[in-house]
């Protein structure tokens, strides 16, 4: 690092003049050449900003268009579990409509039962009076536990 008063040309000037010989020529030279070593440096320099402005913009096109893909696959997503969660629902609103209808039938069923064994045990009962009053025996019970 060189002083505030000393440019890098200056100290690369001395350096040659100290360890070589020559160096007032060289300094001079320096000094002629000063503008063009400026110049150049700021090309090479315009150049490999060029180059890395241009990779960046690459990066960023790929990081984009990875971006888009994922929230292409997120939106994708949310609406599956959209219809999941909708078929879910209905699915139980579904079972839960079987099960009401299930316990209708299952009480229906009971009711149907108990009248087949009312209507049974009047049968037994109107078959015993017939029995009766023909002067036969009475039929046997029939057992209403099948």
């Amino acid at each position: 690092m060189t002083p505030g008063w000393m440019s890098p040309e200056l100290a690369v000037a001395i350096i040659v003049a100290v360890f070589g010989g020559g160096g007032f020529v060289a300094l001079l030279k320096l000094r002629g050449e000063n503008s063009r070593i400026v110049v150049d440096a700021a090309q090479g320099a315009v150049i490999v900003q060029s180059s890395v402005i241009d990779d960046l913009r690459e990066q960023i096109e790929k990081q984009s268009t990875r971006i888009e893909s994922l929230e292409d696959r997120t939106n994708d997503a949310e609406v599956r579990a959209a219809e999941a969660e909708k078929n879910h629902l209905r699915c139980d609103d579904e079972r839960a409509a079987l099960g009401r209808e299930r316990d209708i039938l299952l009480r229906a069923n009971e009711e149907m039962h108990r009248i087949n064994s009312d209507l049974e045990d009047r049968v037994a009962h109107l078959e015993s009076e017939v029995a009766r009053l023909n002067g036969e025996p009475s039929p046997k019970k029939k057992d209403n536990n099948k």
